[in-house]
């Protein structure tokens, strides 16, 4: 059976936005094959409730690794994708935890044809601690603001991506390059 990629967004996605997602999804199968590991997709319901789209197994020494994949994002809907924007969904759509407070290991998120991995617990103590500093903003996109979208009922942390990745232990993940050995100290 087909993988059905990137439902993220439910009825507010965009064509472009699946895209997305769906290319983003696409690029981290191709990277982790080509560091031999097996993976498996996640079930509807672990995507939606569990927040998390692979079990990869054999994952720099983890066993069983539960991945969240997010592709690059745009300061607003309809703008180029920006490398340098980070959104952290803190409530879902109606309310719910977002994928932060998820069930996944590792969330990876995409920086042009790679992946910058966080441990999800290191990326919550960050944000949880940068939470209280930042303001409300009436517009989405905008670095160090918290986001609400009318008639949504949801919360979006803004962040810059190079701070984040400055202050949270990570490892960037790309295909093999035979130069490089990773191990999974460099993600804990």
């Amino acid at each position: 059976m087909a993988r059905n990629y990137a439902k993220g967004g439910g009825r507010y996605a965009t064509e472009v936005t699946r895209k997305m997602g769906t290319d983003a999804e696409m690029l981290f199968e191709k990277i982790i094959t080509s560091h031999g590991n097996k993976y498996r997709n996640a079930t509807k319901k672990e995507e939606k409730i569990n927040h998390f789209d692979y079990v990869v197994s054999n994952f720099f020494g983890i066993n069983s690794c539960k991945i969240e994949v997010k592709s690059t994002k745009s300061s607003k809907r309809g703008r180029r994708p920006d490398t340098s924007i980070l959104f952290i969904e803190l409530k879902s759509i109606g309310g719910y935890p977002g994928w932060i407070y998820g069930n996944s290991d590792i969330v990876a998120f995409q920086i042009k044809n790679k992946f910058v991995l966080f441990k999800r617990l290191d990326l919550v103590a960050y944000v949880e601690s940068e939470i209280p500093n930042m303001k409300m903003s009436k517009n989405g996109g905008i670095k160090g603001t918290l986001y609400e979208r009318k008639y949504r009922n949801d919360l979006v942390a803004i962040f810059d991506m190079t701070k984040v990745i400055n202050k949270v232990p990570n490892m960037f993940f790309s295909q093999v390059n035979k130069d490089i050995k990773l191990t999974y100290a460099q993600v804990c």
